[in-house]
């Protein structure tokens, strides 16, 4: 359930709210937890944020995990918004979200990959440094990546 948390060796895996639906058949819906993931070791903390909306608990988990050193926040899938607002954040949320968790450096996800809703397929990444610009944060605290790109983060 959310705030239960598992440990791993030296790892700590807590899990974590998040807002979306679950479900994968006809007569399941939101029958299962959807969540989203701490990984706390010794020296560094990590955060996924997997498939959400926008909602005010990713402040309680900055307060009760953060600062984290680096997280993945998803970006993109988010047009109409009339539509994919309670699901999936836009840009300007996601940025929010890496506020609200205390994050040093963040990833963009889901985003660019296929066409899944309304919004051009790089139009999150342009929206992403509007918001960036905005908010008055570097370039370097939350990032997009090219298909196939590594990154080595310390």
């Amino acid at each position: 359930d959310w705030w239960e948390e598992h440990k791993i060796g030296s790892l700590t895996f807590a899990c974590t709210p998040t807002q979306h639906f679950s479900g994968r058949g006809l007569f399941d819906r939101n029958e299962t937890l959807w969540c989203s993931w701490a990984v706390i070791g010794e020296e560094k903390r990590f955060w996924f944020a997997g498939d959400t909306g926008y909602f005010s608990k990713f402040k309680n988990i900055g307060i009760k995990y953060g600062p984290f050193d680096l997280s993945a926040i998803p970006i993109g899938a988010y047009d109409p918004r009339w539509f994919m607002k309670p699901m999936h954040v836009n840009p300007d949320e996601a940025v929010q979200i890496h506020l609200d968790v205390n994050s040093k450096m963040t990833i963009g996800i889901h985003w660019g990959t296929f066409i899944l809703t309304d919004e051009p397929i790089e139009e999150p990444r342009k929206k992403l440094r509007e918001s960036i610009i905005n908010r008055e944060l570097t370039e370097k605290e939350f990032i997009t990546m090219n298909h196939g790109q590594i990154l080595v983060v310390e």
